[in-house]
């Protein structure tokens, strides 16, 4: 072959499977550049709704007074000693209960013969 002529036997083979299997070793060659780029593209998505949820939190002023009264009515708690004694009556004998002896216990797998 002389250097100024080309292949005029050159052929292009266009069907499904040399389609797909172009797709997929391109896909696959690439995959770690797309993977790094769609990586990146969330990083910045939530960058961009972290910057809006911290800096852009504006509320009306019926909001706040909403939310200050909510807050006032909701510290009237009462503490009920009663229901407290019987949560630590409970907690007590929980405890005494998972620290007795377990010497009594039955063989279920026979292991002592």
């Amino acid at each position: 072959m002389e250097k100024g002529t080309k292949n005029k036997n050159f052929k292009i083979d266009l069907n499904l499977k040399s389609i797909g299997r172009f797709l997929a070793s391109f896909l696959n060659e690439r995959f770690q550049f797309l993977a790094f780029l769609i990586l990146i593209g969330c990083l910045v998505l939530l960058v961009f709704l972290w910057h809006n949820y911290i800096f852009s939190a504006d509320w009306s002023e019926a909001e706040v007074q909403n939310y200050t009264q909510a807050k006032q009515t909701k510290s009237d708690v009462t503490f009920n000693r009663e229901n407290f004694q019987k949560v630590i009556e409970e907690s007590n004998s929980r405890r005494s209960e998972f620290e007795r002896a377990l010497n009594d216990l039955p063989d279920i797998f026979r292991l002592k013969k």
